[in-house]
């Protein structure tokens, strides 16, 4: 199936929307755990993906690793899947939206702009334990209050520290680049 859905992109382009629920997306291979959502793979994604190594050229979890009992298994998934240069966009909850630490389905709080620091050059050989998945940050984006937008997405890591608290954010994006 996966031939099938990245032949038809014409440029052997292999995007994966992982974990897409009812959000299925033209042009990508929808995966979900859930067959009822009728994606184009159903995988459990607390296991192994049903994908070669390093065949992927993007992959996309909206509103996926705040639903897993292990976020840092998934993310290493998601590197072994993906090409050298392949990109990761992530979009959960920030840790800040109180909302979301309620929700049920919820197995942990959102993210901040740390959460991925693990993965880079920043902590390298200092929490390798974690993951030996490596990518490089190349955009955190915060969805917050119209009128402190701009500057949480200046200086993200001042607004998690002074802002964040008062003005709480929706959600953060994270765009990821294998190394």
């Amino acid at each position: 199936i996966i031939c099938a859905r990245t032949t038809c992109l014409g440029d052997n382009t292999m995007k994966i929307n992982l974990g897409c629920g009812h959000d299925k997306r033209p042009g990508w291979v929808n995966i979900d755990s859930r067959k009822d959502a009728h994606p184009d793979i159903v995988a459990d994604l607390e296991k192994p993906l049903p994908l070669e190594s390093d065949t992927v050229d993007e992959i996309l979890l909206r509103h996926v690793l705040e639903h897993v009992k292990d976020p840092i298994a998934l993310i290493a998934e998601c590197h072994r899947i993906l090409k050298k240069g392949g990109k990761l966009e992530v979009i959960t909850p920030h840790v800040s939206q109180f909302q979301s630490i309620g929700e049920l389905d919820h197995k942990r709080a959102g993210l901040s702009v740390f959460s991925f620091h693990f993965t880079t050059d920043l902590h390298a050989g200092k929490r390798d334990y974690y993951s030996k998945a490596k990518f490089d940050i190349k955009k955190v984006h915060i969805s917050t209050h119209p009128l402190v937008q701009l500057f949480a997405n200046l200086s993200p890591i001042k607004y998690e520290i002074y802002l964040s608290r008062f003005f709480g954010a929706r959600e953060i994006q994270f765009e990821l680049v294998k190394k």
